[in-house]
């Protein structure tokens, strides 16, 4: 069907995660994955825990948690968390607080954040306390619910261990995953591995059986493993989770270790720089969370003031990171950036993480008020150069950088109209087309990535052309849902797909909601030309030519055109075997991304800040400059691109103006 992206909101397969989010939760029980560790002379909080929360108003449901608690090389205490409901797969604690043997520490998840609190037992083999959601007064808000882990071994700093890969069939797909297990002093101690979904090292309990072992994955709904060690020294048996049931064969694997914890570029000490956690206001009322990076190395400094760069996430509730899959590419680019002397300003989208506002209901350009609200931030900081602050934007957040850009250069801004505008921008995988045209073309790009012949797929484009137009044209509710029928029938048909009545029939309600959806209407409507040949300032634009996300290709050849235009300085530059990360890949397709080690292709990192800096350096203070004058209004001033698509010229969309508050 028809998918959200720039930057797709990856669905966890059902039979690993069931977020918390919707309470009330799958079923979610905790059972320790081996007994208490070694007793140790004096009680310490240090070392790996698991357990499970309360869920009071889901009787026999339970918040799974296993956290590790250590000394960081700045010899602060720092807690990782792993507990899938949450969406947090070995995530960084935040508000960490070790005092004597009591610890607290917060989570943040998509719309929510919550609190945990608990203090060693008399053993020093339990954690024992309670959790609870913060509400908007930053404290622990509707009562709190129990709470408690265990000591327990991580299989990873156990010397040797055991390990199996095999599969599962998920649908029509198969599932990759690895099991360990390993012997200590306390028993057995378990972990999976499954890379397709970015899990590394979530703990199992294990249960040794007559013939073999039957493990527990606590995550989501509870799956259970029943396997038992044939004479190959394989492991043979079924996965049941409620009612689903599934025959599961692992092949011993002698050399395979279980993956380690983050990701190859995560940013790794000494650092040189200083990150400080900001709030960022808007105008409309709410407050942005963030994280800026000052530079230790002031060699591009001015009069003490440092360069900057805000970073704008793709679309779907984002962290300050855009976190997916363990992968964490804004933290990449901020270390990257901050060790050439570049401050670098990230922030949680609205309704997510700490930041306030609704997330719900909000259009690209809402976001685009809160990239705005950031640069206005940036300029008020005393270390930075207000006449040098530019914003990059990934995927969706590549549309909104121009759009900000444009609006503060023709007085729009969300302060001081006579305030300096941003001085450059950096677009990464960014859309030049009309929302309608990336959708009607990643529709193809996924069906021939699948297999589908180009028959199949020219008929599914056709009809997928003609919802986008009923979209644009605001077609009555009928036409639009008789256009989307027929698109959801014909790719049926395409791929194959078995597909009883009431099945299609609910499949068309979710998809014309979808439709009907504020984000998506502005998506689809939205012409970013307009604002890219307005921008008036220095463009960086790259793509990998391995994205089926956005067709990087004919977008750089559009904002080329644009920016050429206008008479703007610009660098275009198509990165080939990277996908829509910027990950080095076989085919682009998403089911790589976890897979991926690379978290952003160090080339395409290292011309990136290269470019920036060189841009700090040039760039003149902002009374010595003579931007381009503004383009006439028709000239370029919307996409071309509709001429290629594959079933008539999507209708021409007007500039859309600038939200104001409600």
């Amino acid at each position: 069907m028809l998918y959200r992206v720039h930057r797709v909101k990856l669905l966890l397969a059902c039979v690993l995660f069931a977020p918390l989010a919707s309470l009330p939760m799958q079923a979610f029980a905790q059972e320790p994955v081996a007994p208490p560790v070694v007793a140790v002379p004096t009680p310490s909080l240090e070392g790996a825990w698991i357990g499970a929360g309360t869920v009071t108003n889901a009787p026999g449901q339970e918040l799974f948690t296993a956290i590790r608690i250590s000394r960081g090389a700045d010899k602060k205490m720092g807690v990782r968390v792993m507990a899938p409901q949450l969406l947090a797969l070995d995530a960084p604690a935040r508000d960490v607080q070790v005092i004597g043997a009591t610890v607290a520490f917060s989570v943040d998840m998509q719309g929510a954040s919550i609190r945990f609190d608990g203090a060693l037992d008399a053993t020093g083999a339990s954690i024992v306390g309670t959790w609870g959601f913060i509400g908007p007064s930053g404290k622990v808000e509707g009562g709190t619910q129990p709470w408690s882990v265990k000591r327990t071994y991580d299989l990873r700093d156990l010397p040797t261990y055991e390990a199996w890969k095999g599969d599962l069939a998920v649908g029509a797909q198969r599932m990759v995953f690895a099991i360990a297990i390993g012997k200590s002093d306390l028993g057995l101690v378990g972990a999976m591995d499954i890379p397709s979904q970015g899990a590394r090292g979530i703990p199992v309990s294990v249960e040794e059986t007559p013939k073999g072992y039957r493990l527990t994955l606590a995550s989501g709904a509870k799956a259970i493993y029943d396997v038992e060690r044939t004479a190959d020294n394989s492991l043979v048996g079924t996965m049941t989770q409620g009612t689903f049931s599934a025959p599961v064969s692992l092949t011993f694997d002698p050399a395979y270790r279980i993956l380690g914890r983050g990701r190859l570029q995560d940013p790794q000490p000494p650092f040189p720089y200083t990150e400080r956690e900001v709030s960022i206001p808007h105008p409309f009322g709410h407050t942005l969370a963030g994280t800026l990076t000052i530079p230790s190395d002031a060699t591009l400094a001015r009069n003490g003031k440092f360069p900057a760069l805000v970073l704008v996430s793709g679309s779907g509730a984002q962290n300050r990171d855009e976190e997916v899959l363990g992968h964490r590419p804004f933290a990449v680019i901020a270390d990257a950036l901050a060790r050439k002397g570049v401050a670098v300003l990230r922030y949680d989208d609205r309704g997510t993480g700490r930041s306030k506002g609704s997330f719900a209901g909000s259009t690209t350009l809402d976001f685009a008020t809160d990239a705005d609200a950031a640069s206005e931030f940036l300029k008020k900081v005393a270390e930075i150069d207000a006449d040098r602050i530019g914003i990059a934007g990934h995927s969706e957040g590549g549309m909104i950088a121009p759009l900000v850009s444009m609006w503060q250069n023709e007085g729009l801004g969300a302060s001081d109209p006579e305030s300096a505008a941003v001085s450059f921008l950096v677009l990464l995988a960014a859309p030049a087309q009309r929302g309608a045209e990336v959708l009607v073309w990643q529709t193809g790009e996924l069906m021939r990535a699948e297999g589908v012949s180009e028959e199949a797929i020219a008929a599914v484009l056709v009809a997928h052309t003609a919802v986008m137009n009923a979209v644009i044209d605001k077609q009555p509710a009928a036409e639009l849902r008789a256009a989307m029928e027929t698109l959801i029938r014909t790719q049926v048909d395409a791929t194959g797909t078995v597909m009883d009545e009431a099945s299609l029939q609910s499949t068309l309600n979710a998809a014309i909601a979808g439709m009907q959806d504020k984000w998506m209407t502005t998506f689809i409507t939205y012409d970013p030309i307009r604002a890219i040949q307005r921008c008036r300032v220095p463009v960086y634009a790259i793509a990998g030519d391995k994205d089926l996300q956005v067709d990087g290709r004919a977008n750089l050849a559009l904002i080329s055109r644009a920016t050429g235009d206008a008479g703007l300085r610009a660098q275009v530059r198509l990165y080939n075997g990277l996908n829509h990360l910027f990950q080095p890949c076989k085919t682009g397709s998403v089911s790589e991304y976890a897979e991926i080690e690379t978290t952003f292709d160090a080339t395409a990192l290292n011309d990136m800040v290269a470019w920036v800096v060189k841009t700090c350096i040039e760039l003149k203070p902002r009374a010595a400059r003579t931007p381009p004058p503004l383009p006439a209004e028709g000239d370029a001033a919307v996409s071309e691109s509709a001429k290629s698509a594959p079933t008539g010229q999507l209708q021409a969309i007007p500039l859309e103006v600038k939200p104001k508050a409600p």
